[in-house]
Parts: C-alpha cells; structure tokens; sequence
C-alpha cells in the first residue's frame, strides 16, 4: 500500500517541478529578452561591436523593421477581432448557448479583455508565447466577485517541457511567478503565519523567483509594447 503524501512531500515535489522547468526554460527565456531588444530597437548590436564602431569613430546605425512589421500585424489583429460566440452541442439549447454568449460579451466589455487578448497576441508575435489568465476579483463587488480576463507576462510562466501536447492540460503543471511580501501571505494563509518566516528565508527558495522577472517592463516604459509609447490609457479612450 503506497503512503500518503505529506505537505513536505508535496512541496519537494513542486520545488523539482519548478526548479527543472526553470533550467529547461532557461534558453527560450534568453532568446525572448532578445527578441524584444530587437523590437524596440534598444539593444540590436553586440556590445562588442558598438565599442569597436566607437573606436573606430564610426556610427553603429539601428534600421528597425521589426517594429513596424509587428506593429501593422497587431493592427490587422485589433481590426479584425472576433467575437467568442457559444454554440449549443447535443443535448445543449440554443436560448442557454445564446445566453453564455452575452454573458461572455459583458465579461470581455467589463475588464476590457479585448486589449488584453491584443496584447498577448503581440507577445506571441514577438517571442513566441502569449498568455491570458481569467480570475474573480472582489475588488468591486465583495459579494459575487468580477470575473476579469488579463494578459499575464510570458516571463512570468512555466510550462511542463515535457508535455509535447498542444494542450498544456496534458502536462503535469503551469507555474505563474509573482511576488507576494509576508503581510499579503499571512493574510491569505492565515493559519501558516507561524511558519512563513523560515519558509522565506530558506536558501533553497529565497530570490530565486527573481530570475524570473517580467524583464519587459523596462522596454515598454520607453518604447511602449505597441511602440510609440502610449499606454493602455491612451489606446483605451480612442
């Protein structure tokens, strides 16, 4: 008779999984930061090279096509969205298929999913993988909740590599990285407030998550994800 796993047991398990998808990542991940230094034209030369060009007094010329190029295709995008649209299966009716269409319609109004669904699409174009999440908040309504649609960093995820599917509900797990500080996590898991202390300070886990920061945020300040620097503000009210 195989023994019961215990919490120990289950968080060593998860320390494998998320330490082995981060190694295996690791490539992709160079290769992502690469290509949106490409997109937004900051860092298309080696170093190496600029230094000699300096030397040599000679300009180190940046001609970015690959911005306009993702850009026009993220236009051609936003201009011919599609709608989700529920279709009744058997033993399914049309009024209820008609009914959780709407539903879906007033979700992707209400948190303007829409954009978000623009954005992922825009990184998946630029390095390969875009990702959307869908969450209840009660923020608004403490109530019932709001169910919201937001695009989630790809430097922020882990995947199984081994899951070969297309389907990543066929491997073993997805990782979302974010960082909580103690209060929120005492909060939230109230009843481990005692332990969280040593937990954090762990060597095995303390600033490892770092390695997985959005390292985006400092091109899209500048350049903007679009390109042309406007915000999600700006795009929002046209």
């Amino acid at each position: 008779m195989a023994q019961a796993k215990t919490e120990t047991d289950t968080i060593d398990m998860l320390k494998d999984w998320y330490q082995g998808a981060a190694v295996a990542d690791g490539e992709w991940r160079k290769q992502a930061l690469e290509s949106y230094q490409f997109y937004t034209g900051i860092r298309q030369w080696d170093p190496d090279i600029v230094a000699a060009l300096e030397k040599a007094g000679r300009p180190a010329l940046t001609i970015n096509r690959i911005l306009p190029t993702i850009n026009l295709l993220c236009g051609h995008q936003r201009q011919s969205r599609s709608d989700i649209t529920l279709y009744a299966r058997k033993g399914g009716t049309a009024p209820v298929a008609a009914l959780g269409t709407e539903l879906i319609k007033h979700t992707m109004d209400g948190c303007l999913g829409q954009y978000q669904l623009s954005d992922a699409f825009a990184d998946g174009l630029i390095c390969g993988k875009g990702w959307i999440e869908t969450e209840v908040v009660y923020t608004e309504d403490p109530d019932t909740g709001e169910l919201e649609v937001r695009k989630v960093s790809p430097f922020s995820m882990l995947e199984d590599q081994a899951n070969l599917a297309y389907d990543l509900n066929r491997g073993s797990f997805v990782f979302k990285v974010y960082w909580m500080d103690r209060r929120e996590l005492e909060l939230q898991y109230p009843k481990k407030a005692a332990d969280l202390p040593a937990a954090t300070e762990a060597s095995d886990w303390a600033g490892e998550g770092r390695q997985v920061e959005d390292d985006r945020l400092d091109y899209e300040e500048t350049a903007g994800i679009e390109g042309g620097g406007e915000t999600d503000e700006d795009r929002h009210g046209r």
